[in-house]
């Protein structure tokens, strides 16, 4: 496909493909891609109801509960259950899983510090806005912005 006829959704499914950012610390940590985006979206110290970090990394509060499990298991967090509603849980790290969000946020400096070495002062501006823009858009808050572009 020439690339003036790509489509915007062509570029995002090979940028996926391309960033294999989550696979490659799962791999050194024994942890799926998606234990390790649950992992980053938390912070050290924050506790968070298990919806609201389903809601984080975009999933269902079902895969989210299994996936919360499977780190719990691995002793990358803690849940603590409300003594007056059982059904609200509350979810922090361990030190185990502070350890390892260190971990991630070294990997991700690396990661970015490479993608950053390709790009001029103003093509990283031009790139940075883009992707604002386009983060925007997949939140649907940026309609407007979009189309008078």
């Amino acid at each position: 496909m020439a690339e003036a006829q790509r489509r915007f959704i062509d570029y995002i499914m090979e940028l996926k493909l391309r960033c294999r950012f989550e696979e490659e610390i799962g791999e050194g940590c024994r942890l799926a891609p998606r234990e390790v985006s649950c992992l980053s979206a938390l912070s050290p110290g924050e506790s968070v109801s298990a919806r609201e970090l389903a809601g984080r990394v975009g999933l269902s509060p079902s895969r989210a509960s299994r996936l919360i499990m499977g780190l719990r298991t691995k002793g990358m967090i803690l849940e603590a259950f409300d003594e007056k509603d059982r059904r609200a849980v509350s979810i922090r790290l361990t030190p185990s899983g502070e350890r390892l969000i260190q971990r991630i946020e070294a990997k991700k400096n690396e990661c970015e510090k490479r993608l950053l070495s390709a790009f001029n002062r103003e093509q990283l501006r031009v790139v940075r806005d883009g992707l604002a823009t386009l983060s925007l858009a997949f939140e649907g808050g940026a309609h407007e912005t979009v189309r008078d572009n």
